[in-house]
């Protein structure tokens, strides 16, 4: 991100929060937010694209649940917020300890600390979370097939197809499945560790009350179905590998609900890919049930 944006993000959180101080604060871009993290305790988080208001404020509801929950795994708290303007709504949250490992190759003991993390996550009363939104809500919710179709409509006819086959094969496997606590981007990307465990879980953004295979899809994708297999039966394996293949369809259309066209189109395109090289399931070509 270049030094003036940078810049103006730190000026924005400022703007804010000023007893924070944000001189030299890291600014960090994601898909869907903007970060900015002070030399201090505090991070600002700010939703951008349309409706970026109504999706802060989901966001800050669905962090402050998962705070109250008591999970032995630190997570981190609203602050303050949300706060916006007519461009970025944001929260201020805390920090949490730990840091990424985003690098860590598949092993016994890795696995061993995602399992945890899943266990803590599926042993959740879910009679207390019934504020969180519905599955998938962030790219569409009931209506995200009918978004599959929006945004597929540039790809051929074939593809097309494929994207309806795999988003019903998803609602068809997680149908009968008993509501657990998802993470929802449950993956190495928001786990943070300190001398080799697991200790603080974060972006809660897309958590619901959902079939727990969607939070062992990303590891698929991460680590391939063969190792993960190590960690999960082989019901649970396969029911994630179905999700697996929508993955980049799901990001297709949360981008197309926020008006980000190139987030969209890229991965759309990694969509286009996977299908041609029959990597949709799992990055090693592996099928469900295959």
């Amino acid at each position: 991100m270049g030094d003036d944006k940078s810049e103006a993000l730190r000026a924005w959180a400022a703007a804010r929060w000023p007893r924070v101080d944000w001189t030299g604060a890291e600014v960090r871009q994601g898909a869907f937010h903007q970060v900015v993290l002070s030399r201090g305790a505090p991070i600002m988080r700010g939703a951008v694209g349309n409706g970026h208001p109504a999706r802060s404020a989901r966001e800050a509801a669905i962090a402050r649940v998962v705070a109250g929950l008591g999970l032995t795994t630190a997570v981190p708290s609203v602050l303050d917020g949300p706060l916006g303007d007519e461009h970025m709504t944001a929260i201020l949250i805390s920090r949490v300890p730990g840091v990424h490992g985003a690098d860590r190759d598949w092993n016994t003991d890795l696995a061993v600390e995602y399992q945890r993390l899943l266990d803590q996550l599926t042993g959740v009363d879910t009679s207390r979370l019934e504020v969180l939104p519905e599955v998938r809500s962030w790219c569409g919710g009931q209506r995200w097939p009918e978004i599959v179709q929006e945004v597929t409509v540039p790809l051929p006819r074939r593809l097309r197809a494929l994207a309806d086959r795999l988003v019903a094969a998803v609602l068809d496997v997680e149908a009968d499945q008993p509501g657990a606590l998802v993470h929802g981007d449950f993956g190495p990307h928001n786990v943070l560790w300190d001398d080799g465990r697991a200790v603080s879980l974060i972006d809660f953004d897309h958590a619901c009350v959902a079939d727990r295979a969607i939070d062992v899809a990303p590891l698929i994708g991460v680590y391939g179905a063969a190792a993960v297999a190590e960690m999960v039966d082989e019901p649970l394996l396969t029911r994630a590998m179905h999700h697996r293949a929508t993955l980049s369809l799901q990001v297709a259309c949360g981008a197309h609900l926020i008006g980000e066209g190139e987030l969209r189109d890229f991965a759309l395109s990694n969509y286009v890919s996977r299908a041609a090289a029959g990597l949709l399931h799992d990055p090693a070509g592996a099928t469900p049930g295959g």
